[in-house]
Formats: structure tokens, C-alpha cells, sequence
């Protein structure tokens, strides 16, 4: 009797072993998702960048590089998802992702001094397609009990506004805004923006009891501060530069370790 019990013991210790490597290994896809968001919409700002400064071999170069790191952390989902029962999901992200930073790559810019407005929306259509893709793995991984980092959400937002601001900025200086049909795909940077300023509020009384993260919270609040007004202001007067430098600041703030 005593050994069944012994073994029955030892069985509930072994699932309850096998439940936490699970739960360890879908926090570590979480992460991997959230950067890979991250990175998308890096890519984004930088690719409507090098639009703008008219091929500029600097940004043209953090546009290689980034979009090989983004490449390679897509190809290492298959391992991160292993067991999970979501290869189904893992695919479409990693074939969207693929997509993505193949339009990314275009030499348009090179070869014909310009961004086809077609390329431009085809961009903004993939990045629309990957980010419903990266929210139905995260919804899987929610209903699994894994959560998500606030602050590297709040990071994404801040990315994902930049890459907008920027896009409407490109689209304006190349006289094709009329013509554009990928702002449909998402929503105006003024409200964006406003969403940003309402999270971080919640952010800052969710972590009022720890002070490292309150001051980081307070230093993105004044960043934030200095754009502000040209994120609302969006359609009048496009300083993408500024947003890009100040939006930067801001998410190498968010997610820097405590």
C-alpha cells in the first residue's frame, strides 16, 4: 500500500514537473513573440526612414542588419513552439514574417529612386496580417495562463506609433497620400498616441509600490512629452526625425532590465 502511495507521489510530482517546464517554455515563446513584434515595427520605422533621406547608406545598413536579426529569432520558432500544439499558428507568423521582410528588402529605393506605392501598402498590409498573427499566439499562450510583460507592451505601442507617424510622413513627402489605402490597416497616430498616454497612467498606478520601475515609468512620461503634440498634430506639420530619436529613447527605456 505504502509503495502505491509512494508511486502515486512520485507520478503527481513527474505531471506537475512536465506542467512547469510547459509553462517555462511558453513564457519563453512569449518573450520571443513580444521582440519579434518589437523588431517588426522597427522595421517599419526604418524602412519609411530610408524612403524619406532618399536611400541614406546609414539607415539603409540598420535596415540589413535588423532585418536579418528578425529573420533569424522567426526561424527559431519552430524550437521555442516545440510541444505546444501550435504549429499551425507558428507557421502563418513565420510565413507572414518571411513575406514581410522580403518587401522589407525591396531595392526599389535603388533602382528607380523611389518606393512604389503599391510596396508601401503591400508593407503595411503583411505588418496588419503579422501582428493578428503574433495576438493569436499570444491568446493561446494567455488561455495557457502565460502573461505578458506590461512595460515591452507598452514598448510595442510606442514602436507601432512610430512606425505610423513615420509612414504617414514618407507618404506625405512623396505626394501619395491620396492614393494611400494602408492607413485603413490601422488606426490614426493621434489615437495611438492617446492610448499610450491612458496605458501608461495605468502603468504608473500598477507599479507605484516599486520605485525602479515608477522612475522609468516617469522618464518615458516626459519623453513622451516632448512628441506628444506632434503625434495629435500628425497631419500638420511631420517632424519624423524627432519622433524616431524620441521614440527610440523611449523603448530602449521600457525595456531595459530592472
Amino acid at each position: 500500500m505504502s509503495s502505491l502511495i509512494r508511486n502515486g507521489s512520485l507520478g503527481a510530482l513527474l505531471l506537475l514537473a512536465g506542467q512547469a517546464v510547459a509553462q517555462g517554455d511558453s513564457a519563453a515563446l512569449l518573450t520571443s513573440l513580444e521582440q519579434q513584434q518589437l523588431a517588426s515595427y522597427r522595421l517599419q520605422t526604418l524602412f519609411h526612414l530610408h524612403s524619406i533621406q532618399e536611400g541614406a547608406e546609414n539607415v539603409g545598413g540598420q535596415l540589413k542588419a535588423e532585418s536579418a536579426s528578425f529573420l533569424t529569432q522567426l526561424e527559431q520558432l519552430d524550437e521555442q513552439a516545440s510541444g505546444l500544439g501550435l504549429e499551425t499558428e507558428i507557421k502563418a507568423v513565420q510565413d507572414e514574417g518571411r513575406k514581410f521582410a522580403g518587401i522589407v528588402a525591396t531595392d526599389e529605393l535603388l533602382e528607380q529612386g523611389y518606393v512604389d506605392l503599391h510596396t508601401v501598402n503591400d508593407l503595411s498590409a503583411s505588418q496588419h496580417a503579422l501582428r493578428e498573427g503574433y495576438q493569436r499566439l499570444e491568446e493561446q499562450l494567455a488561455s495557457k495562463g502565460v502573461k505578458g510583460n506590461p512595460l515591452q507592451d507598452q514598448a510595442i505601442l510606442m514602436q507601432r506609433i512610430a512606425a505610423e507617424y513615420v509612414r504617414e510622413s514618407a507618404s506625405l513627402d512623396g505626394g501619395s497620400a491620396i492614393y494611400d489605402n494602408a492607413q485603413d490597416l490601422e488606426k490614426p497616430v493621434d489615437q495611438l498616441a492617446q492610448e499610450f498616454r491612458q496605458q501608461l497612467a495605468s502603468l504608473d498606478q500598477q507599479y507605484a509600490g516599486q520605485a525602479q520601475v515608477s522612475q522609468k515609468l516617469k522618464k518615458v512620461g516626459i519623453t513622451f512629452a516632448y512628441i506628444e503634440k506632434s503625434l495629435q498634430n500628425y497631419k500638420e506639420r511631420s517632424v519624423p526625425y524627432v519622433v524616431s530619436r524620441y521614440s527610440d529613447k523611449i523603448v530602449v527605456s521600457l525595456t531595459a532590465s530592472n
